[in-house]
């Protein structure tokens, strides 16, 4: 993207005199940003927690709903996949990011397990999002809460006003299936220009006797219809940069990492970006595949992010 003028710097937070924080009560929406003029978002950091502000208040509500251990030790965060996080450029009707903030970031099961990658991680209790996101004419960004409870919101969103000669508009595009035999799963299926620039991919099988087979799914990315996949990749762990079945557990690096690892559960979460960016004109597809054969049992969900490129 080219931009043009990038001195000016402003910053949308959820600071006001009286408090750090806004409280978005169940149900409700928060329209935590509303930026005009023609720019880009350069970062976008956000923390929460379940329940009312206040010390006391949270703590006996955490005793009593047995959550104590983990508000504290800031370890199991299922709440989060009830906060869905959306952003609209240049008064798109449909929202171009609705994804929840726990797959947006990399905690597709729940698990806050620390990680700092270029583009998006989770760093000693906070998120944040490093991909630019350019507009000519406005962001919104919106925060719904979906739990039963009320969610204490803290965030921040640096942008810059300046010219943008190009427009490739951020996407992440979320989708969930209960995987079918013979049938690969479908991560990204979209027409059109742009570029894809990496994933959060959450894949858990359901059989114990298969433990991690799974994993020996190919992963292909077929560019502009093309019947011969652009990338084609030995093994499922072998895309994020792995082997053996992430034979040592779980890690971090600047464009790829395993989030989170469990034989027991047979669960695993990874990430892997393309900073060099891997182009298309006129349409892409993404294939997973559920063992050798897509012979194996599992619910796998994703996270992609990607830049769809503006029609004139």
């Amino acid at each position: 993207m080219d931009f043009v003028g990038t001195d000016r710097i402003d910053q949308v937070t959820t600071r006001n005199k009286d408090n750090d924080w806004v409280v978005v009560e169940p149900g409700a929406v928060y329209e935590f940003a509303q930026i005009t003029g023609c720019g880009h978002v350069s970062d976008l950091w956000m923390t929460a927690t379940i329940g009312k502000p206040g010390f006391a208040e949270w703590m006996i509500a955490a005793i009593k709903k047995d959550r104590l251990r983990d508000l504290v030790l800031y370890d199991s965060l299922d709440f989060l996949k009830n906060l869905i996080l959306k952003i609209f450029f240049d008064g798109h009707e449909s929202p171009d990011v609705n994804v929840s903030v726990a797959d947006f970031f990399g905690m597709g099961f729940g698990k806050y397990k620390q990680y700092d990658s270029q583009f998006v991680g989770m760093t000693s209790g906070g998120f944040y999002c490093n991909f630019e996101m350019p507009f000519k004419k406005s962001c919104r960004i919106e925060f719904v809460n979906n739990n039963s409870e009320a969610v204490v919101l803290y965030a921040e969103a640096t942008y810059r006003n300046h010219k943008v000669t190009e427009t490739n508009y951020f996407r992440a595009s979320y989708s969930k299936s209960i995987l079918e035999k013979g049938k690969p799963y479908i991560m990204l299926d979209e027409t059109g220009g742009g570029y894809y620039l990496g994933c959060n991919l959450y894949m858990w099988g359901q059989k114990p006797w298969k433990h991690l087979l799974f994993l020996e799914g190919d992963i292909r990315v077929y560019i502009d219809r093309s019947e011969k996949p652009a990338l084609n990749y030995t093994g499922t762990e072998d895309y994020f940069l792995g082997g053996w079945y992430f034979a040592k557990g779980e890690f971090a690096a600047d464009d790829h990492g395993c989030i989170y690892k469990s034989w027991l559960h047979r669960k695993i979460a990874a990430y892997r970006f393309h900073p060099d960016k891997v182009n298309f004109s006129s349409g892409i597809r993404i294939e997973v595949d559920h063992g050798e054969n897509n012979e194996v049992d599992g619910v796998y969900s994703s996270v992609v992010y990607w830049y769809h490129k503006e029609v004139v």
